[in-house]
């Protein structure tokens, strides 16, 4: 069962928190930290496949943001261009998920050229 409540209410938790982060540096980095803990409570609540569904992505993108951070040479309207990205990116997620079982696998495996 996917529990598209649940998982809506995960995505809006990390994606109002990434519209609230705080200014320091050292406390963003342990504020992403943490959305990685409520994707790990989502698998212990059953919910592997809405975990599994932003894990990967997120751990890519929050790389990119947390080198952003630190580079000086990212203003702030460019951090903003990343985190907006980032959001835009998980509330897409809440359109697809609910359809995550719907898809031929096997046919995209087969039919669709890399």
């Amino acid at each position: 069962m996917l529990k598209c409540r649940r998982y809506n209410e995960v995505a809006n938790l990390l994606i109002d928190d990434l519209r609230h982060l705080p200014k320091n540096n050292a406390e963003i980095v342990l504020r992403l930290e943490a959305h990685f803990d409520y994707l790990n409570e989502l698998k212990k609540e059953g919910l592997v496949a809405g975990s599994t569904a932003l894990y990967g992505s997120l751990a890519l993108m929050y790389a990119g943001l947390i080198t952003a951070i630190y580079c000086s040479e990212y203003q702030n309207s460019e951090l903003e261009t990343i985190i907006n990205t980032i959001t835009d990116f998980i509330t897409e997620t809440k359109k697809y998920y609910p359809l995550t079982f719907e898809y031929d696998y096997d046919f995209i495996k087969n039919n669709i050229k890399r």
